[in-house]
């Protein structure tokens, strides 16, 4: 999906949200490159679980409705969509975004501990 077609998740994404994401995971004394690449990790994992979760609640027959749209630029008719099948889609996304994030963390903080 392409960021400019989400502006949910650039306010999910904001600097104060990866400010506290970076603190929480121990990063935020790390190499400006290092908090990039986590920054752009986190994302690509939060909009790889938003498009799960947004398929798992259409119906198959809009998955190449909802697939071609991914990317496309067409905001509008992909949020149309998703409404379509999704009440508050908004709430929706937020809360799915929090759980990667929080499941991300998990699995950081289980490395760190040698645990993974």
């Amino acid at each position: 999906m392409k960021t400019n077609d989400h502006a949910l998740i650039e306010d999910i994404l904001n600097e104060e949200f990866m400010q506290k994401a970076l603190a929480e995971c121990g990063l935020q004394n790390s190499k400006l490159a290092d908090q990039e690449a986590f920054a752009i990790q986190l994302g690509e994992n939060i909009m790889r679980r938003i498009v799960i979760e947004i398929l798992a609640e259409l119906p198959p027959i809009e998955h190449p409705v909802f697939e071609s749209l991914v990317g496309s630029g067409k905001a509008l008719e992909m949020n149309a969509l998703i409404a379509k099948y999704i009440p508050n889609s908004a709430e929706f996304i937020h809360r799915h975004a929090i759980d990667e994030y929080e499941a991300t963390k998990t699995e950081i903080h289980k490395l760190e501990q040698g645990v993974a």
